[in-house]
């Protein structure tokens, strides 16, 4: 069978996208969409977890996919699309539990990211990234809606079940949650260890600050979740 050279060379001058890279273009335009109220944050959060497990490590007796914390996500996403994600939990009125817990295990994931090339101008929080080996862990830490965000979970201003749950705050939380924070709060320390760990420093010594003056500045305690209690996630 022959084939006009013409056609082949024809061909030959088609740019082929990856399977990865055409998911990850697809993905940052729907994380820089959450702010726009377009995409359910629950459905991204689980769909984008999904297709970053490693099936070899699933439990064998539930079936489930145990969730690595080193795990570097084979579906990439841009600074853009981490600062939209930061932004959309900071500014939603109330955050589901099991919505925290999706929101942590991406995060923890993302932190594993390098940026890629020509990251600078899609940074979150107008931060400057002169080189593309930077961790996205340091632009993390470098947006202002990382501490909203911390802040609105440790204050328990979350829903305990989905957003039409007429349970819009709580003072307990399960060891889901608190294994999903504190994973998290470990991957982002070591990844920041090397270029970010005074900025890292210095956002913690803020929130403790902040959940120091808000439970004892006004002269009262407020809740703050607690482990176990009626919540099983």
């Amino acid at each position: 069978m022959l084939i006009d050279a013409d056609l082949l060379l024809s061909l030959s001058g088609f740019k082929v996208t990856p399977s990865a890279d055409m998911l990850s273009k697809c993905f940052n335009s729907l994380f820089s969409q959450l702010q726009l109220h377009r995409v359910q944050v629950d459905i991204l959060l689980q769909t984008w977890l999904a297709l970053n497990e490693d099936p070899s490590q699933e439990d064998g007796a539930a079936g489930v996919a145990t969730f690595d914390p080193s795990r570097t996500p084979t579906i990439p996403i841009n600074p853009a699309a981490l600062g939209s994600l930061l932004s959309s939990l900071s500014w939603m009125p109330q955050v589901p539990v099991s919505t925290w817990v999706l929101a942590f295990h991406c995060l923890t994931m993302m932190t594993n990211l390098k940026c890629s090339p020509g990251a600078s101008a899609e940074a979150p929080g107008n931060v400057t990234n002169g080189s593309s080996d930077r961790s996205m862990a340091a632009l993390m830490v470098a947006d202002p809606n990382l501490t909203s965000v911390l802040l609105k979970f440790l204050m328990g201003t979350a829903q305990l079940g989905g957003p039409s749950s007429l349970s819009q705050q709580h003072s307990q939380i399960g060891p889901t949650a608190v294994k999903a924070f504190h994973d998290f709060l470990v991957r982002l320390q070591a990844k920041c260890a090397d270029d970010n760990e005074h900025h890292l420093k210095e956002l913690l010594l803020k929130l403790v600050y902040q959940l120091a003056t808000d439970r004892y500045g006004n002269g009262r305690e407020v809740n703050r979740p607690k482990c176990g209690g009626n919540s099983s996630i």
